[in-house]
């Protein structure tokens, strides 16, 4: 045990980018100087401090052990973060998405530990996805998931600090909206034909996104009062679609075959 009043040598205290409070050990050995950390408590960082100092009595101090053993692999965190989802408030095409990042950032970053990753490294990757033609959308998605993990982990006191405050996240363009004219809308629907081309003239109809139109179900159209109601939307919220008459009309459509390809039950 340290001796009073040295109980707290080699320990220090800093916040993280959050301003939580973390604990910190500086040892020397060899001359060198070790950084260990980060620890929740000063307990845990005292502890630890006492426990390298009888190594280092008996010889038995290797500095490197705990510099890989001191943070997990990337791989690991992810599968971590990944079991946390299913209790989370996200929907499930959310949590669909999530896993599909965490397959190709666990791939990316295989074998790394999570202090191992440098705004370098997440720079190098998005300029291979540039490369890859991958859109500057996709990657800002791509980049926003492994973005979100870390910062997960500098909150749980596994990371000290995120290489993303030192990226830059490309730059979306709005572009410019085109609409299809009236002419080529009847082309579109033409080509597709049945029930493809139903399908799209509906989501021309009612601007439903793609998983809005094929998670449909029965008990969401009111017919009586033209309405839909989308009770998961991208925004969190329930959002209400009229119907017009040529609307109600597809949908009577398809009530003798059972939506077919949608999600009508």
């Amino acid at each position: 045990m340290a001796r009073k009043g040295r109980a707290d040598r080699g320990l220090y205290s800093k916040p993280n980018v959050q301003g939580k409070q973390f604990w910190h050990v500086r040892l020397f050995h060899n001359g060198k100087g070790n950084k260990f950390g980060p620890f929740a408590n000063k307990t845990m960082a005292r502890e630890f401090y006492e426990k390298c100092k009888r190594e280092q009595r008996e010889g038995q101090f290797f500095p490197e052990r705990y510099h890989q053993n001191g943070y997990p692999l990337v791989v690991e965190w992810i599968d971590y973060y990944l079991t946390t989802l299913p209790g989370s408030s996200k929907s499930l095409k959310t949590q669909q998405e999530e896993r599909r990042y965490a397959a190709r950032w666990k791939k990316r970053l295989a074998g790394k530990r999570l202090h191992h990753i440098t705004p370098s490294d997440v720079d190098a990757i998005k300029r291979e996805l540039v490369e890859q033609d991958y859109a500057p959308e996709s990657i800002k998605h791509d980049l926003k998931f492994l973005r979100h993990v870390l910062n997960v982990a500098v909150r749980d006191g596994k990371l000290e600090k995120s290489p993303f405050t030192q990226v830059t996240m490309p730059k979306v363009s709005q572009g410019k909206t085109r609409f299809l004219s009236m002419e080529e809308e009847t082309r579109l629907i033409e080509a597709l034909g049945k029930p493809y081309g139903t399908w799209a003239r509906l989501a021309i109809l009612t601007g439903l996104r793609k998983t809005e139109l094929f998670s449909l179900r029965w008990a969401n159209v009111d017919f009586e009062q033209g309405f839909l109601t989308l009770p998961q939307t991208k925004a969190g919220k329930v959002q209400y679609v009229p119907l017009n008459a040529e609307a109600k009309a597809l949908l009577r459509e398809f009530s003798s075959w059972g939506m077919l390809g949608l999600g009508l039950s």
